[in-house]
């Protein structure tokens, strides 16, 4: 190993304490939302769902919204079937006929065997009918707190929102898998460090489970926003759009009463194809901070990787191994302490170093299937 790969091992590794240390601190720094009292809603909200045979998952995500703590007359919702093979539009329809008095709207789209982006017609299929002055964006399989709306909407209007970024979290049981748990912690990570870097005014991670935005602002950027073409990132793209033409009024509302549950991956091979729809995407953004960061993450696992088989066959491999893993399980598990007050459950040293290890694996699996060109999702081959 010669005095530059050192070098270049160590800068990374520099630069990765220091950005996660910094995100730590921007997450602690926020205080968690709390709505004004007395609070009286005001603005007309469209609920945005885009839904492909999820007839297991679809009856709770509706009865959440429908039951909200926020006036029937302000919502409706928008439920866009893409071409689902089960019953969920029939379920749909029954839970339509069995509130007469929300406004729940079914849009069926036609054959998108051709489109290469068929969520990404889905959702604006709804925004094209919608009329809320607020859309919501979650999808089919979330539950939902009763205050969901209400403090969406409340934090919309307090800090006058061009477009929310809201919290995720995945659904446990009382006993989990360690895919479940993997999960779990992962997309703590995720949000927490998306919200960080919101509250620097910098657009890094969102998740189209749980955003909102104006729907004025949305028609002015909608022709702005890339990757039409992509089978993923609807969520991220819309972002990023949003940021360069709102840079200041894009803002992450950090508050337990809009955390949003989705259900996790239960097969390693549906958790690698999602992870691949995911990762599609990230070649295509042209936001200088987001292929940094992303890069400094993507480097210190592949060194990790890379260290780690060069071990078994030269002795100083182990010591620059053993420095990296070190130092990344220190970043990480110091990272995800803080989410406990948040998350209400504090990740175990154990399982901080479990995921360290198997995450460069995770990247270089991913890495190989990507060169298949394309991955399966619900039932479809996509690219």
């Amino acid at each position: 190993m010669n005095s530059v790969t050192v070098i270049f091992t160590g800068a990374v590794s520099v630069l990765y304490l220091i950005y996660f240390l910094r995100l730590r601190f921007l997450w602690n720094k926020e205080e968690n939302y709390l709505v004004a009292l007395p609070n009286t809603p005001i603005t007309k909200v469209s609920v945005v769902i885009a839904a492909r045979n999820e007839a297991q998952n679809i009856s709770t995500c509706l009865h959440d919204i429908i039951h909200q703590n926020y006036p029937s007359d302000l919502v409706e919702i928008i439920v866009v079937d893409d071409n689902s093979t089960d019953t969920t539009v029939s379920t749909i329809q029954q839970i339509s006929k069995a509130h007469p008095k929300n406004v729940l709207r079914l849009i069926e789209l036609k054959d998108t065997s051709k489109n290469t982006s068929p969520k990404k017609r889905a959702i604006a299929a709804a925004i094209s009918v919608a009329t809320g002055d607020l859309l919501i964006c979650t999808d089919a399989d979330c539950r939902f707190p009763k205050n969901w709306i209400s403090n969406l909407e409340a934090f919309y209007r307090e800090r006058n929102a061009k477009l929310i970024v809201a919290p995720i979290s995945i659904k446990r049981e009382p006993k989990n898998t360690f895919l479940v748990d993997f999960q779990y912690f992962d997309i703590q990570s995720l949000v927490m460090s998306g919200a960080a870097s919101l509250f620097a005014q910098k657009a890094l991670l969102c998740s189209a489970a749980n955003m909102a935005f104006n729907r004025l602002a949305y028609l002015q950027i909608q022709h702005q926003i890339k990757g039409q073409s992509l089978a993923s990132g609807d969520d991220m793209f819309l972002l990023l759009a949003f940021q360069n033409q709102f840079p200041n009024d894009i803002h992450f509302i950090k508050s337990k009463e809009v955390l949003v549950e989705t259900v996790p991956q239960t097969s390693l091979s549906n958790f690698i194809h999602q992870r691949l729809r995911w990762a599609a995407k990230g070649f295509y953004y042209r936001d200088t901070y987001v292929q940094v960061v992303a890069f400094i993450v993507f480097a210190i696992n592949l060194m990790l990787l890379t260290t780690a088989i060069s071990s078994f066959f030269y002795s100083k491999g182990i010591l620059v191994f053993l420095l990296l893993f070190l130092t990344k399980l220190f970043v990480d598990y110091y990272f995800m302490r803080a989410a406990h007050p948040f998350f209400n459950e504090k990740i175990k040293f154990y399982k901080a170093a479990m995921i360290v290890l198997l995450y460069p694996i995770l990247i270089g699996a991913i890495a190989l299937f990507a060169l298949q060109g394309s991955y399966n999702w619900k039932g479809r081959k996509l690219h």
